[in-house]
């Protein structure tokens, strides 16, 4: 990790810490500390105090390679995932203060059963967690997880599974949709989700406004819409907690150059769902990874 000084000098890199190849960044919602997950190198999740430019130590993650994170409105509990290892976990961050990274309490462990976790979000009210499973070869005798899995963390339990091919996604800020980025399908036997049925190429929206509910429907969680880019890979997207606007990510299939669309979203709950541009779509760098406001929010 570098930690990056916003002074307008000609060296703007205050201090690196050479503790693993990053991934993905979480911050808490006080800004105090910085989750790294690394999967290569030292393993697991790097912590830092952006108050100090301190590192605070590795959650070793049982060695398994992180990819996202997410952490709870209140600051209180970190979730990730190990990769290669397809479980969800959580620890228990509140009194990191106090305590070692190494020493944190995991407080969830959930398998999903097989396959590539890149995508993790959870609700505004920390109730719901969501965690995509993108593609992978089917082990006999396994339960078909690809898409968006939406976990209770009262039960612990998975309570619907919307299919797709999740890379990363975002919630709304009113809690009501889910925004799940879909990379291009790799058609082979061995693909479950390979077919007509998975177009990839696409940022696809599932109405998850039930769970706002004290007595939520999970058969009313749904995907509602999908805005294409054919040969346009989705990457990342984040909704604008500001503006309401969703800004989407996406790169050329065979010469990964980047795009990013700005949208309008408002027009979601209408009996017709649907999402506009704002501009026409931005060229931007190589194979984009990640977006992030100046004032940003933890889902």
């Amino acid at each position: 990790m570098t930690a990056v000084s916003a002074l307008p000098t000609a060296n703007a890199v205050e201090r690196t810490f050479n503790v693993g190849n990053g991934v993905q960044n979480t911050k808490t919602p006080n800004g105090k500390y910085i989750f790294l997950s690394a999967d290569q190198g030292s393993k697991g999740i790097n912590v830092f105090d952006t108050k100090t430019d301190g590192f605070l130590g590795n959650i070793p993650n049982n060695n398994t390679a992180p990819h996202a994170g997410a952490i709870s409105p209140n600051g209180k509990y970190y979730y990730t995932t190990t990769a290669e290892k397809h479980h969800i976990v959580g620890y228990d961050i509140s009194k990191l203060a106090n305590t070692s990274a190494a020493k944190l309490k995991r407080v969830l462990d959930i398998d999903v059963g097989y396959g590539s976790l890149h995508a993790v979000a959870i609700d505004p009210n920390g109730r719901y967690l969501f965690v995509g499973n993108a593609s992978w070869s089917i082990p006999d005798g396994a339960t078909h997880r690809s898409g968006i899995n939406v976990i209770d963390l009262k039960t612990k339990k998975i309570i619907a599974t919307v299919p797709g091919r999740p890379h990363n996604c975002t919630i709304s800020p009113d809690g009501h949709c889910l925004a799940s980025t879909e990379l291009k399908a790799n058609v082979s036997s061995t693909d479950c989700d390979a077919g007509s049925g998975d177009l990839g190429d696409r940022l696809q929206i599932i109405d998850i406004s039930t769970l706002t509910k004290k007595h939520p429907n999970t058969a009313a969680i749904k995907d509602i819409y999908h805005f294409d880019t054919p040969g346009l890979g989705g990457s990342h997207a984040k909704w604008d907690q500001r503006t309401g606007r969703l800004y989407y990510t996406t790169y050329d299939n065979d010469t990964s150059q980047g795009w990013l669309y700005v949208l309008n979203t408002s027009k979601l709950a209408k009996a017709k769902p649907n999402i506009s541009q704002v501009l026409p779509k931005q060229k931007i760098g190589w194979s984009p990874h990640g977006i992030a406001f100046e004032k940003d929010s933890a889902s």
